[in-house]
């Protein structure tokens, strides 16, 4: 595998990760609001 390949999969799968907790963060939210 090429570096720049590779170094683009890492950024990718950090940033779902950073969209995920996110997602959590914001999910766990509504839900406090609803509640």
């Amino acid at each position: 595998m090429h570096p720049i390949v590779q170094g683009n999969g890492t950024s990718i799968l950090r940033i779902n990760r950073e969209k995920a907790k996110m997602l959590r963060e914001s999910l766990a939210y509504f839900s406090g609001v609803i509640n």
